[in-house]
């Protein structure tokens, strides 16, 4: 299964295209999944690893809608926060899984690093 812009909007509540672009999307994808594929175990299950990728676009995309509402004075919604804070929880246990680390450290950092990716580069 690779993910694809239909499996991050789903899990996004069918997040419309006019809140988030494909193209946004597809940026998070990418970067998470070049980043899971950097630290992924090599014998780390495939399904963990497809869930880590999605759980991680997913993570992104959402903190991407939030940038852009935020900029526009529109705030950032509670169901965002709560909804962003429950896809990271995922995401750093599944990171954890596949790649044999005992801490979130590097997902945090990374998600810093993989924002500043999409707005600055």
């Amino acid at each position: 299964m690779t993910v694809t812009i239909s499996d991050v909007r789903i899990l996004l509540n069918n997040i419309a295209s006019d809140l988030v672009s494909d193209e946004v999307i597809q940026k998070n994808i990418n970067l998470v999944s070049d980043y899971i594929d950097a630290i992924k175990d090599s014998d780390a299950d495939s399904t963990l690893v497809e869930q880590a990728k999605l759980f991680g676009a997913a993570y992104q995309t959402l903190l991407s809608y939030s940038t852009s509402v935020e900029r526009v004075g529109g705030g950032t919604l509670a169901s965002a926060l709560t909804q962003a804070s429950e896809l990271k929880t995922r995401y750093e246990d599944l990171v954890k899984r596949i790649s044999g680390q005992s801490t979130g450290l590097v997902v945090t950092d990374t998600i810093k690093s993989l924002t500043e990716d999409l707005y600055y580069s």
